[in-house]
C-alpha cells in the first residue's frame, strides 16, 4: 500500500508527505533498502525471508516572502521485529545486520535571489536501530548553492 498527499493551505503553506506498508519493498524513496534478511554472512542467499515494513514522511512547507522557503519534515522507516528475528542472526546484504529502524528529521531555510541562483542551509538529525545491537545517531549541517535551468 501507499498513498501521499500534497495539500497547499492558502498562498504560504503547504503540507506534503508519503507513507507506504509492504513486504520486500525496501527500496522506496524513504525505506532502509533492506526487503530480505539471510541467515548468516558466510552463505548468503541460502535462505531468505522477505520483511514487511511500515514507513513514511510529513513535511510542512512555509514561503513568507517570494524569495524564501523554510521546510521542516520527519522521516521513518521500520521493518517489523517479527521479520527480523526470523533467524538468530539476520544479514541483509554485503555482510552487514539487517537494520530495524531508520528516522530523520530535518529543517531548511532557501533562499532564491533570482530566478535562476539559490542558497540553503539545513540542519539533519539522522537515527538508525540494528535488528541487533545499539543504535546510532548524528547530526548533519549543510550548506548548499545552486543554480537552475
Amino acid at each position: 500500500m501507499n498513498t501521499d498527499l500534497k495539500v497547499p493551505l492558502g498562498k504560504h503553506l503547504e503540507i506534503s508527505g508519503e507513507w507506504y506498508e509492504g513486504q520486500a519493498v525496501g527500496g522506496l524513496g524513504g525505506g532502509i533498502w533492506t526487503s530480505v534478511v539471510y541467515p548468516e554472512p558466510a552463505a548468503p542467499y541460502t535462505a531468505i525471508h522477505p520483511l514487511r515494513s511500515t514507513g513514511g514522511w510529513a513535511q510542512l512547507k512555509v514561503k513568507p516572502a517570494r524569495r524564501f522557503e523554510i521546510n521542516g519534515a520527519f522521516g521513518q522507516d521500520e521493518n517489523f521485529g517479527k521479520d527480523l528475528r526470523f533467524f538468530p542472526t539476520p544479514y541483509s546484504g554485503y555482510g552487514f545486520g539487517a537494520l530495524q529502524k531508520n528516522r530523520t528529521d530535518f529543517v531548511n531555510l532557501i533562499y532564491t535571489p533570482n530566478s535562476f541562483l539559490l542558497f540553503a542551509v539545513e540542519y539533519r538529525h539522522l537515527f538508525t536501530a540494528p535488528a541487533l545491537g545499539q543504535s546510532a545517531s548524528g547530526d548533519h549541517l549543510n550548506l548548499a548553492a545552486g543554480v537552475r535551468f
